[in-house]
């Protein structure tokens, strides 16, 4: 899978990288992750040379998670 799901702490990190077949796994690990107590979410803001669909699907994968409360930073190392 070219994502990753990790916790630290209250903070849940996200890592992606191109390309993304299974969307809907990767928003069903994170909602696993803050279920429990969350104090941020690390999500890339934008993917490099992503195809329209991963574009559209990672800033429809923000919304959703902005919706929570929960603090969305980008990383530090911008994956």
């Amino acid at each position: 899978m070219p994502w990753t799901v990790r916790r630290e702490g209250t903070a849940v990190h996200v890592r992606i990288k191109l390309p993304v077949d299974d969307w809907e796994d990767l928003y069903e690990a994170i909602r696993i992750e803050i279920a429990q107590a969350t104090s941020e979410i690390t999500i890339p803001v934008e993917l490099p040379r992503a195809r329209r669909i991963d574009a559209n699907m990672l800033e429809m994968l923000r919304r959703v998670l902005a919706d929570t409360g929960i603090p969305l930073l980008p990383p530090s190392d911008s994956t």
